[in-house]
């Protein structure tokens, strides 16, 4: 089970607000503050070699989420028929309920099926507690130029933010972080 929740984190993580939270989406200013809440030190983050280290995309989004477009990167989950996009369900037990959104999906036993945002501080946190206990030293935030090149477009906001949740998951937790840019043929922006 443990294995299932880090092939879903290595895919790309994301984090959610729940279905009776009133999430708000973080300010870029906000987003763009210096970190000064707790440090855990327990990788050394000076050094990568000899690092078992992931990828972290953050992409995942859901309504109510605070952010305007309703669900990304899970597919179809709130059309009639509903279809997903993604290669696993992810296992949603250790979630909070302000974490969870319903989707249009049922499980076997009548329940709606819930996913996460990558927008929700828990969830965020949650994805790098599940790499320090799993042994995963840190991760590679993944930007997309073409999500960073307007600073007034949503998706500014919204990878801005998550880069934010990352970097406060990962001090918390005692996990290294760096950034990994994606060009994703975005010709503005190289």
């Amino acid at each position: 089970m443990g294995m299932m929740r880090l092939v879903v984190v290595t895919l790309a993580a994301a984090v959610a607000g729940g279905a009776g939270a009133q999430h708000q989406a973080m300010s870029v200013a906000e987003a763009l503050t210096p970190y000064d809440g707790p440090v855990v030190t327990d990788v050394d983050t000076s050094r990568v070699d000899g690092k078992v280290m992931t990828g972290y995309q953050g992409w995942f989004m859901a309504p109510g989420d605070g952010y305007e477009p309703g669900w990304v990167h899970w597919g179809g989950v709130g059309g009639d028929p509903p279809r997903a996009t993604v290669d696993m369900w992810p296992d949603m037990t250790e979630y909070g309920p302000d974490e969870r959104f319903p989707a249009n999906f049922r499980y076997a036993d009548g329940r709606p099926g819930e996913l996460f945002s990558s927008t929700v501080r828990a969830t965020v946190l949650r994805h790098f507690e599940w790499m320090r206990d799993y042994g995963i030293d840190g991760a590679w935030i993944q930007r997309f130029t073409s999500c960073i090149s307007n600073q007034a477009d949503w998706n500014y906001q919204r990878t801005t933010a998550v880069l934010n949740l990352c970097r406060e998951g990962a001090n918390r937790t005692g996990r290294a972080f760096g950034v990994m840019y994606d060009t994703d043929f975005n010709q503005r922006a190289i």
